[in-house]
C-alpha cells in the first residue's frame, strides 16, 4: 500500500479580511507541517461590502438589496499570489460562487459574472473550481427534491458553457456532494455522473464533500467507489451525523477525526480507485487535521499489513 498518494495535503484559508503579516505566519505554518497547498473559501473572488459604502461600478459584479459583491482588486490578488509564492505553497482550488441565474432569468444571464470570475481565477493560477449544482443567483439553499426539468436544462446549458470558458483558461470544474440545493442531484452518485456525461466536458468532475455526505446518509466509501475517475477533489472534515433535521446544526465542520466518519473506509476506498489527487481538509485547524489524518493512513497501513498475515 502506498500512502504518499494520500499526503498531497491543502488547507482551507478564508481571505476575505487579508492581512499579508499574519497570512505570512499562518501560510508559513502551514508549510512547515507539510501542506502542500491551500484552498480558498468561497468568499476569495469577491468582497461583501453594505451597498451604502462607496465603491467604482465597474468593480461590482452583483448587488442584493443590502449589499455590493465587489471584485477583488488586481493589487489584492497579486500581493496574495506573491504571498503564496513566498511560503512555497500551491493553490489547490477555490469554491465557485452561484452557477445558475436568478429565479426568471435565462441562462445567459449568468455568464457574464462567471467570466469576470474565471479571469480572476486565470490571474490567481487557481487550477479548480468547486461549484454547488442547483445555486441560483441571490437564493439560499432550495432543498429540490424532484426532477425540475428547468432547473434541468439550465443546468445543462450553464455548466456546458461554464466548462467552455473554464476549459480556455486551462481550469477543472467540480460538482460538490450533497449541498442542499439540489438533493435529487447532489445526493444520487448514479444521477451526478449521468449529469457530467450529458453536459460531455472532459473538464467537469466531482467534489466530495465527507460532512455533508455523513449527514445525509450517502454511503461515502461506496460513492467515491462509484465516482471513480470522475472524483477529482476532497472536502474532507467531520461531524456527528444527523442529530436533528436543521442541517446547518449537523454540519460542525470539524477537523478530520472529530467525529464519527469512518476514515479507515473512505482511505480505503481512495486507494482502490486509486485517487491521486489533493487531499483539501475544509477546515481551518490545519495542526489537528494533518496530524489526524496521518493517523489514519499509519492505521490503515497496520490493518492491512495484520489482513496479509
Amino acid at each position: 500500500m502506498n500512502n504518499s498518494k494520500l499526503m498531497t495535503l491543502a488547507g482551507c484559508c478564508d481571505l476575505r479580511n487579508f492581512d499579508d503579516k499574519y497570512w505570512h505566519t499562518k501560510f508559513s505554518e502551514m508549510r512547515s507541517a507539510g501542506y502542500w497547498g491551500v484552498y480558498l473559501s468561497d468568499i476569495f473572488f469577491i468582497q461583501v461590502s453594505p451597498n451604502s459604502i462607496s465603491s467604482s461600478s465597474d468593480r461590482i459584479i452583483f448587488k442584493d438589496p443590502d449589499n455590493w459583491f465587489i471584485e477583488r482588486s488586481e493589487s489584492e490578488l497579486l500581493a496574495i499570489k506573491k504571498l503564496l509564492r513566498e511560503t512555497d505553497l500551491s493553490i489547490a482550488g477555490a469554491h465557485f460562487l452561484q452557477v445558475l441565474p436568478a429565479y426568471g432569468n435565462p441562462p445567459e444571464d449568468i455568464y457574464p459574472i462567471h467570466e469576470r470570475l474565471l479571469n480572476v481565477a486565470a490571474v490567481m493560477e487557481i487550477p479548480c473550481v468547486t461549484t454547488h449544482i442547483g445555486w441560483r443567483l441571490g437564493s439560499g439553499f432550495l432543498g429540490i427534491t424532484n426532477n425540475d426539468e428547468q432547473l434541468y436544462n439550465d443546468s445543462l446549458a450553464v455548466y456546458k458553457h461554464l466548462c467552455e470558458m473554464a476549459k480556455a483558461r486551462g481550469i477543472r470544474v467540480t460538482i460538490e456532494t450533497a449541498c442542499q440545493n439540489w438533493p435529487w442531484l447532489d445526493e444520487n452518485p448514479e444521477r451526478l455522473i449521468a449529469f457530467i456525461k450529458e453536459v460531455g466536458a472532459d473538464n467537469l468532475g466531482i467534489c466530495v464533500d465527507s460532512g455533508h455526505c455523513h449527514i445525509t446518509g450517502i454511503n461515502i466509501p461506496k460513492a467515491i467507489c462509484t465516482f471513480g475517475s470522475y472524483f477529482w477533489e476532497t472536502h474532507f472534515h467531520d461531524n456527528f451525523g444527523r442529530w436533528t433535521e436543521q442541517f446547518d446544526k449537523c454540519d460542525l465542520h470539524n477537523p478530520v477525526g472529530i467525529g464519527i466518519i469512518n476514515w479507515q473506509e473512505i482511505i480505503e476506498a481512495m486507494q482502490k480507485i486509486d485517487y491521486c489527487g489533493v487531499v483539501t481538509f475544509e477546515q481551518t485547524d490545519f495542526l489537528t487535521n494533518v496530524r489526524n489524518w496521518k493517523l489514519f493512513l499509519e492505521s490503515a497501513k497496520r490493518i492491512q499489513s495484520l489482513a496479509k498475515e
